[in-house]
């Protein structure tokens, strides 16, 4: 829409500026080169040709690609009779997703989602120079105006829109379906079941789900060492990720740490980057991508 209305008042401009060519003026005399061999006016042209070239920068588009991983099955043979033998078959499926984050986190969720409405507006970039030999024009204005006389019109050219991805692997609660199988082949019971754990999978030095009302990705690093920025909540918890579904669920919480020894959980407010050390035995998470709607938000 801002691209249309600049193009709709440039060419308004131009109109006005055509209706004024006959009366003649330094200015215009200085672009148009009447009394100059050919190769001046072209290159001339071609500066007023440049003059009215735009070129527009969109922004970064968001893309999110979900990726299904084979089925995972565990066998397990049980004798239940001297006769009979039965197999017990266990599938789980895993899956995992790719998202597309910001290159750089702001300091909290209220700037993140300010930044991504700052970024939604494409960049303009409008040529403002003018030629030494045009002094006689006094600005862009009566510049644009010359060049007008010339019949040159105004072009946008558009960049390709850029893109940038990340991957990162979710945990789930996979759906388990078990079948008792006689040596016979015969299926003689189905059910279905929930298991209650989650898949296992590295939490030190990678991005995980904190399975919390704000659905986010956190960054994780094991015995880490960091500067403490803006603390919020202290909780007492019995494991790392009971920790990180208390951020994962309140507002105001950027990053979290937890201690094994003692059980603290410290939330804190800003997006805390660290390193990782020998003996802190420190858990950091740090978040990195939203996509849901956080029910809480406290400080203390």
């Amino acid at each position: 829409m801002k691209i249309k209305f600049f193009a709709l008042f440039l060419f308004e401009e131009l109109v006005v500026a055509a209706s004024n060519c006959g009366a003649g003026n330094n200015c215009q005399r200085a672009i148009i080169a009447s009394g100059y061999g050919p190769m001046t006016q072209s290159i001339r042209r071609a500066d007023c040709s440049s003059f009215f070239s735009y070129t527009v920068f969109p922004t970064t588009v968001t893309q999110y690609t979900t990726v299904t991983t084979s089925p995972v099955t565990d066998t397990v043979t049980n004798t239940e009779t001297d006769v009979l033998t039965s197999t017990l078959v266990v599938t789980l499926t895993q899956t995992s997703t790719t998202y597309t984050i910001p290159a750089a986190p702001t300091a909290n969720k209220r700037a993140r989602r300010q930044a991504v409405k700052r970024a939604a507006t494409p960049i303009t970039q409008i040529p403002s120079i003018v030629p030494a030999y045009a002094s006689a024009c006094s600005g862009t204005s009566k510049y644009s105006s010359a060049c007008s006389c010339l019949g040159v019109t105004t072009a946008v050219i558009t960049q390709e829109t850029p893109t940038q991805v990340i991957t990162v692997t979710s945990t789930v609660t996979p759906t388990v379906t078990i079948s008792t199988i006689i040596s016979s082949n015969l299926i003689v019971a189905t059910s279905t079941v929930t298991v209650s754990t989650v898949l296992s999978q590295p939490v030190c030095n990678n991005n995980i789900a904190g399975h919390g009302s704000c659905n986010c990705i956190y960054g994780t690093i094991c015995n880490a060492s960091f500067t403490p920025n803006q603390p919020g909540a202290l909780r007492t918890v019995s494991s790392f990720m009971d920790c990180l579904l208390l951020c994962d669920n309140n507002g105001a919480c950027g990053s979290a740490s937890y201690d094994p020894s003692n059980g603290n959980c410290q939330q804190y407010h800003a997006i805390i980057t660290g390193s990782s050390v020998s003996t802190s035995g420190l858990i950091l998470a740090s978040n990195v991508h939203c996509s849901g709607v956080c029910t809480l938000d406290y400080d203390s």
